[in-house]
C-alpha cells in the first residue's frame, strides 16, 4: 500500500525548490575589495610617493622639462595636468610601474645620447613651420613622450641620431662639391692671368707706316699724299695728289 505525502509538505518543498532556482538565476554582484585591502593599497601608494626614488625621478623630470626642445609651454602644462590626474587614480602596483618606466626613460633622455640628440634637434627644428614640425616629431616617435615606454624612447633617440648623421653627410657632400667648383674657378682665373703676363713679355712688332709697301726700307716713313681740288676751264671740279 502506497503512503501518501502530506499536502503541506509538498507545498513547502515546491516553494523551496523555486527559491533555489530563482537564486541561481540572479546575476552575481561584482566583488568589492574589503576596506582593509583598500587601506593597505593606499598605504603602499603613500609609501611610494614619499620614497627617495620618487623624489629623485620627480627632480629629474623637472630637469628634463627645463631643457627639452619638443613641447611648448602650453603643452608642458597639459602634460603636468595629465600625469597628476593619472597618478591620483593609480593603484600602488600601477604607480610602481609608472615610477619604473619614468626612471628608465629619464636616464635615456638625460644621458649622453639624449643630450646630443636634443642639442641637434633644437637647432634643426628652429626654422620649421608648425605643420611640418608635428609630422617630423611623429616620424621620430617624439609626439608624446608620456605614452612612450623606455624602449620606445631609446628608439626615438636612435632615429634622431641617424637623421642627424644623414643630414650632416649630405651637407658635407654639398660643401665639398661647392669647394671644388670654387677651386676650378680660381684655377681658371689664375691660368688666364698667367697667359696675359706671358703675352705682355713677348716682343711686339713695330706698327707699319701708312701707305708703306713690303719693299719699303726698314725705318723709312712717308707722309700720305695730299689731295688737291681745282676747277678747270670748263667749270668742272677735279683733284690731284701731291707729295
Amino acid at each position: 500500500m502506497l503512503k501518501t505525502r502530506c499536502p503541506l509538505c509538498l507545498i513547502v518543498a515546491a516553494v523551496w525548490a523555486c527559491g533555489l532556482s530563482a537564486h541561481a538565476q540572479q546575476p552575481k554582484k561584482p566583488a568589492t575589495a574589503p576596506p582593509a585591502a583598500n587601506s593597505a593599497d593606499a598605504q603602499r601608494k603613500a609609501k611610494i610617493l614619499a620614497s627617495d626614488r620618487w623624489r629623485k625621478v620627480t627632480d629629474e623630470f623637472q630637469q628634463w622639462l627645463s631643457v627639452q626642445v619638443v613641447y611648448t609651454p602650453k603643452q608642458i602644462t597639459q602634460i603636468r595636468t595629465k600625469l597628476n590626474a593619472q597618478i591620483q587614480k593609480m593603484s600602488a602596483d600601477e604607480l610602481q610601474q609608472f615610477l619604473d618606466q619614468w626612471d628608465a626613460k629619464l636616464k635615456l633622455l638625460l644621458g649622453k645620447d639624449g643630450d646630443e640628440a636634443r642639442a641637434w634637434l633644437g637647432q634643426y627644428m628652429s626654422a620649421m613651420a608648425d605643420g611640418y614640425r608635428q609630422k617630423f616629431l611623429q616620424r621620430m616617435g617624439l609626439q608624446d613622450i608620456t605614452k612612450a615606454t623606455a624602449a620606445e624612447v631609446e628608439d626615438a633617440i636612435m632615429r634622431v641620431r641617424l637623421q642627424r648623421g644623414a643630414i650632416q653627410q649630405s651637407q658635407a657632400a654639398f660643401d665639398q662639391t661647392r669647394q671644388q667648383d670654387v677651386q676650378l674657378t680660381l684655377d681658371a682665373n689664375a691660368a688666364a692671368q698667367r697667359r696675359m703676363e706671358r703675352d705682355d713679355r713677348l716682343p711686339r712688332a713695330a706698327p707699319s707706316a701708312p701707305y708703306q709697301t713690303p719693299y719699303t726700307p726698314p725705318g723709312a716713313s712717308y707722309a700720305p699724299p695730299e689731295q688737291r681740288f681745282f676747277v678747270n676751264q670748263y667749270g668742272e671740279i677735279g683733284y690731284s695728289f701731291g707729295f
